[in-house]
């Protein structure tokens, strides 16, 4: 159903843009109660940042950068970022032209309660915690927040010979490799955790599969659950773990048994990291 939905927000967004609708008053007046039921649908978690995002990011939307369903996830997001920072008392110290760019100045109060059941920074916090620490750990949650906008948006961002099924899938198994990696090294889930249906809309959740010991549908159950061996992935590998990045050799096993492709060399997936690692360089603020 959610598919469904999301193509066909797709579709009403590039209906929204065609000229020959929008000299028409009561067909764009149609298009537009469609487009934001269609988003109430969709992003129902994020209803906080509905009037927002209508107010400051529907008047930039350009089906030619971007389809509608990637610009909303990735502009709400950013909403919902903007509300959390809000509800800490933290405010800009600077706005450059895309308001996910600006800095942000931290509400220095220990008491400042961050949640309705009152709990405080200050309970929060473990003995030692410095504000670099915690600076720090805002700071995580931004990184995080632009590389899943930036998964989400690949199709939109990949341009000439690189914008194709092939490159596209390669991207979204190395940032499903990247996910798995951040998540079994400890590091906070939170962030995850708060966009987990959009975290699962960009990994592959094919190969997740393949290498996972078990089938996993959450951020907590990826944290939790072991990388099959290597000797489980690829025959006459040693029986240990892979590590990440996982080895060349998995996602070739992977991509020949389970897609169908004939990839004989390693070398074709160096490649594609190479060029992975590149675009993400380039694009990741």
């Amino acid at each position: 159903m959610a598919e469904i939905s999301k193509e066909k927000l797709n579709q009403l967004g590039r209906d929204w843009c065609d000229p020959a609708k929008a000299a028409d008053a009561d067909e764009k007046q149609k298009l537009a109660a469609e487009i934001f039921i269609q988003m109430s649908r969709l992003f129902p978690q994020r209803q906080d940042a509905w009037g927002e995002f209508y107010l400051r990011d529907w008047p930039r939307f350009d089906a030619q950068k971007s389809e509608l369903y990637s610009f909303m996830s990735r502009r709400l997001s950013f909403r919902m970022n903007d509300i959390g920072h809000a509800d800490g008392g933290d405010h800009r110290k600077s706005k450059k032209e895309n308001d996910e760019d600006g800095s942000w100045e931290y509400n220095l109060s220990l008491n400042a309660s961050v949640n309705d059941e009152g709990t405080e920074h200050q309970d929060q916090l473990e003995d030692g915690d410095s504000w670099a620490e915690i600076d720090r750990r805002l700071q995580y949650d931004e990184t995080v927040l632009s590389l899943l906008s930036l998964a989400l948006c690949f199709p939109e961002r990949l341009s000439g010979r690189a914008k194709n099924p092939q490159r596209l899938n390669y991207f979204r198994m190395f940032f499903t490799d990247s996910v798995v990696d951040i998540l079994h090294q400890n590091l906070e889930t939170r962030p995850f955790v708060a966009h987990e249906r959009d975290l699962f809309h960009a990994i592959k959740l094919g190969f997740l599969d393949f290498f996972m010991q078990q089938v996993c549908r959450s951020v907590p159950e990826i944290k939790s659950c072991g990388v099959k061996h290597y000797g489980a992935l690829v025959d006459g590998r040693p029986d240990a773990a892979p590590g990440h990045p996982l080895p060349n050799d998995v996602y070739m096993t992977y991509l020949n048994t389970v897609e169908g492709s004939t990839i004989k060399s390693p070398g074709t997936i160096s490649n594609q990291r190479a060029e992975y690692e590149r675009f993400m360089r380039e694009n990741l603020c």
